[in-house]
């Protein structure tokens, strides 16, 4: 019984993450993610901090950071356009959110690269 149940968690969690996946770019909730995998966020929530050790939200927030590094190592896009095409609503919030996750502002970022 408790492996069926990790086993039903691990589905969950990578489903999960292929929404993330699909999504992160519109900047979506835990809250809509949750229940488009027909769970709770809490729910959620306990089972990416058991199997992957961090939030749900941690989890998107580490997806949204992974493509805003690519985007800034391998294009020539603006910062603004970066912020746009991750669907935040504004370049300073998208500069404020890289900086408070990576301890570097995306243009010193892109700089040191």
């Amino acid at each position: 019984m408790l492996a069926r149940r990790h086993d039903k968690g691990q589905d969950h969690l990578q489903r999960f993450q292929a929404l993330i996946d699909a999504h992160y770019a519109e900047q979506p909730t835990v809250e809509s993610l949750a229940s488009r995998l027909g769970v709770t966020s809490a729910h959620l929530n306990t089972l990416c901090r058991r199997l992957a050790g961090r939030s749900a939200l941690q989890l998107l927030h580490e997806r949204l950071l992974l493509e805003a590094k690519r985007l800034l190592t391998y294009t020539n896009m603006t910062i603004s356009q970066v912020s746009d095409a991750l669907g935040f609503s504004e370049p300073a919030y998208f500069t404020r959110f890289f900086k408070r996750h990576t301890g570097d502002s995306p243009k010193a970022f892109r700089q040191r690269q």
